[in-house]
């Protein structure tokens, strides 16, 4: 996961995506850039500062080209995820693409690789 950029920067706060790959942001961070796979069984937004501040994900696709933007996993996996996953499973099939986004494991692989 990338954090979209900042003017300044603070003391950098981590945290994790449901694949276990950390991420550092420096400030509250306007934005975080992952692909779904890596959210797969999250059904909260990660949240920094304490809990505080839920992260603005942008998720992009395996070619690393923005798809949505959402602030709501939890919405996101129930309405816009099943249209992201019809569009995106012909032109990335070597990616996973589960209907059920909530009980899959995350990762950061192929298939090939899983």
């Amino acid at each position: 996961m990338e954090c979209a950029g900042h003017a300044t920067y603070q003391a950098a706060r981590v945290g994790r995506v449901g694949s276990g790959r950390g991420f550092a942001c420096k400030q509250a961070p306007s934005g975080a850039r992952t692909t779904p796979e890596e959210l797969f069984g999250l059904g909260e937004t990660p949240r920094v500062g304490g809990g505080r501040v839920a992260l603005v994900l942008h998720l992009l696709s395996p070619a690393r080209r923005p798809v949505q933007v959402t602030q709501d996993l939890a919405s996101f996996w129930e309405n816009g995820y099943p249209e992201v996953r019809r569009e995106l499973k012909g032109r990335y099939p070597k990616h996973p693409w589960p209907e059920d986004p909530w009980n899959a494991p995350a990762t950061r692989h192929t298939k090939r690789h899983g």
